[in-house]
C-alpha cells in the first residue's frame, strides 16, 4: 500500500540527504532527484563499531531481501553451530503482515500528509517520523557483533530513512527490552545509537526500557524536518537520476 502513489512528485531535499548519507558512511547523491524503487539499508563501516551488515526495512508492497543479506556470516567471523539464524523468516510472510497491519492502522487524517508505505510518515508542520525495530537472533547476534555495534547499526538504519525522505534528523527515541543476563547491555546499546546520531547532529531525546525473558530488542524512532512533503517513492519521473547504494 502506497498512499498517493503516482500523484506526487519528489520534493526537493537539497544537499542534506547526501550529507547525511556521507556521514553514515554510505554513498550520497542529489536527494531531490533520487528515484528509489528499492533500497537496501547498509550499515556504515566504522573502525570503532566494526564491519557492516546489510539491513532492509520491510515496506508495504515490496519484497524484503533481509533474509538473504543478514543471514550471511560477516567477514572474518565463524557462523555459530545450531540455533536459529538471523533473517531466516520468510520475507513474503512479513510483507503480507505489514500490509494487513497498515490496513488496520491507516485510516487517513488531516494531520498526516503521508502514511504507511514510504520510508517515513510525514505530518503537517514539516515533521517526518520513522521507526526501526531490531531483535536479537533475527537482525543481529552478539556472537557476531558487540552491543555497541548493534546499537550503532540500529541507529544508522533508522537515520537512513530520514536521508531517503530528504529530511534533516533532529531527535531520536530509543526503546529497549533487555534480558537480565548483562547489566551493561542497555548502556552499550545506547552508546551505539548515540554514535550514529552524533554523526548527523541528532540527539537522543528519550525512550523506554523494559525487562524481558526473551531476546534483546531495540527500537529506534527518528524525528526530523522535511520540506515540500519530502522525497517520496512515488515521485520518480522520466529524466531523474537513479542512485543505488
Amino acid at each position: 500500500m502506497r498512499p498517493g502513489a503516482g500523484h506526487h512528485r519528489a520534493g526537493r531535499g537539497g544537499e542534506w540527504p547526501g550529507r547525511l548519507a556521507d556521514a553514515l558512511g554510505r554513498g550520497g547523491g542529489d536527494g531531490g532527484r533520487a528515484a528509489r524503487a528499492r533500497r537496501t539499508r547498509r550499515a556504515p563501516l566504522s573502525p570503532e563499531y566494526g564491519s557492516a551488515v546489510s539491513f532492509r526495512h520491510i515496506r508495504s508492497g515490496e519484497p524484503s531481501v533481509a533474509a538473504a543479506r543478514v543471514d550471511q556470516t560477516p567477514p572474518g567471523r565463524t557462523a555459530p553451530a545450531g540455533g536459529p539464524r538471523p533473517g531466516s523468516s520468510g520475507p513474503a510472510d512479513e510483507t503480507a503482515l505489514v500490509e494487513r497491519l497498515a490496513a488496520i492502522g491507516w485510516k487517513g487524517n488531516r494531520a498526516v500528509l503521508l502514511g504507511p508505505g514510504d520510508d517515513a510518515a510525514v505530518l503537517r508542520g514539516g515533521l517526518a517520523v520513522s521507526t526501526d525495530l531490531m531483535v536479537e537472533g533475527v537482525h543481529f547476534r552478539f556472537d557476531w557483533v558487540t552491543p555497541a555495534e548493534a546499537g550503532f547499526r540500529a541507529g544508522a538504519a533508522a537515520l537512513s530513512d530520514m536521508a531517503a525522505m530528504g529530511a534533516r534528523p533532529e531527535a531520536i527515541l530509543v526503546s529497549m527490552a533487555l534480558p537480565g543476563r548483562d547489566p551493561g547491555l542497555g548502556e552499550a546499546l545506547q552508546r551505539g545509537v548515540r554514535g550514529a546520531g552524533d554523526r548527523v547532529g541528532a540527539v537522543i531525546a528519550g525512550g523506554d526500557v523494559s525487562r524481558t525473558t526473551g531476546p534483546a530488542m531495540l527500537d529506534v524512532v527518528v524525528v526530523g524536518r522535511v520540506r515540500d512533503g519530502g522525497v517520496r517513492r512515488s515521485g520518480a519521473k522520466p529524466g531523474d537520476d537513479l542512485w543505488v547504494s
